[in-house]
């Protein structure tokens, strides 16, 4: 019986697999998310300010301190809980203004024209369909906002 890609992921972050990746020192298991999270923050670095950024399939909070650095609030979505929770905990009393909700891309819980910037990195490539997910982010990004 094949396993579903959210079971699959709940059960990589409650191992902390994959937030040791994320999080740990740079290496060559890791070496995928430091150059990509490094060349979203060069093409992002051009493009200005971004007052409100959703990152959407945000696991551990990989893009907050990037959404930081760009003058943003961050509110990153994940429908793994125990990724989330590493969020919160990794973040927890830090003052940085980022809130981390369980949820679907699918369904995203919030109002339309919300976010200047939505990012979904490692994140599309797992629906057969990606329709439904990406007009979530096009209701939810403002009128000239960047995904």
């Amino acid at each position: 019986m094949p396993i579903d890609v959210q079971t699959y992921f709940e059960q990589r972050a409650k191992e902390r697999t994959w937030a040791s990746l994320y999080e740990g020192p740079l290496d060559a298991r890791s070496y995928n998310f430091f150059t990509r999270r490094e060349a979203v923050a060069r093409l992002l670095d051009a493009e200005g300010t971004f007052p409100r950024v959703l990152d959407v399939g945000c696991g551990t909070g990989d893009y907050a301190e990037l959404a930081f650095r760009l003058g943003g609030e961050y509110f990153g979505v994940d429908f793994s809980s125990a990724m989330i929770a590493q969020a919160r905990q990794r973040f927890e009393g830090r003052g940085a203004p980022c809130r981390f909700l369980v949820g679907a891309g699918e369904a995203l819980p919030y109002r339309d024209n919300s976010f200047d910037l939505v990012l979904a990195i490692g994140y599309l490539e797992y629906f057969r369909d990606p329709i439904a997910p990406l007009q979530e982010i096009r209701r939810v990004l403002k009128p000239g906002g960047v995904l």
